[in-house]
């Protein structure tokens, strides 16, 4: 389960088959604010990709990982401004 810590956004999820970071990955979901949802899948605030568990590999400076229920949650931060945000974010 993913808690995010403002309940004022929209996301919206859908599956992939890709490398992020150098691992498999199987669902991409789109975070951004409520007030720019029409925008959420073309210009998303940031990214949560669902993967193996695995070690990410070259991750760019916007991405974190998060290891839980037998995945990696890669966080992609597309807009600098929600890096708190995206810390703030907890997978169980």
């Amino acid at each position: 389960m993913i808690s995010y810590p403002s309940h004022n956004i929209t996301f919206s999820s859908s599956p992939i088959d890709e490398k992020i970071a150098g691992i498999p990955c199987y669902g991409q979901t789109y975070v951004t604010n409520y007030a720019n949802k029409s925008s959420l899948t073309t210009d998303p605030r940031l990214m949560i990709y669902t993967c193996k568990d695995e070690d990410m590999k070259n991750p760019s400076e916007t991405m974190r990982s998060i290891t839980a229920s037998g995945s990696t949650f890669i966080i992609d931060i597309k807009d600098l401004s929600w890096y708190d945000f995206a810390n703030g974010i907890t997978i169980e």
